[in-house]
């Protein structure tokens, strides 16, 4: 979340050609971005005023989720992203959650709306 001591990307994972999106009303230039980073103030990226719009634009085939927590973030992402009918896959080595039930009781509800769980190996194939 901006503002917060997470919302910093580990350097590693940080592209030469990237664009920070604020959480603000306005035209979103993301054209020849190689990654794209959507600043919120909230746990569900659905709930800034640019997520949506910008799935919506780029018009993927399908969604790779991962990330921090599991129960909280990760699940809002997956429930959002359902509404665009799209395949689902949560990368299970890659997320980590809060507290062990809820995590479950979260991947429940994802793999039973449809979201394939795979590692990241199996994903990269």
């Amino acid at each position: 979340m901006a503002g917060a001591t997470g919302q910093h990307k580990a350097e590693a994972t940080l592209l030469p050609r990237r664009v920070t999106v604020p959480n603000r009303d306005g035209d979103v230039a993301i054209e020849g971005a190689q990654q794209i980073v959507v600043e919120k103030q909230t746990v569900d990226a659905f709930q800034t005023r640019t997520f949506a719009r910008i799935v919506r634009s780029l018009n993927p085939d399908g969604f790779v989720v991962y990330g921090v927590v599991t129960e909280i973030c990760v699940l809002h992402a997956i429930r959002g992203l359902w509404q665009f009918g799209k395949p689902l896959t949560v990368m299970t080595d890659a997320i980590q959650p809060l507290t062990a039930q809820a995590s479950r009781d979260a991947l429940d509800e994802m793999r039973t709306a449809g979201a394939v769980l795979a590692t990241a190996a199996q994903v990269a194939h």
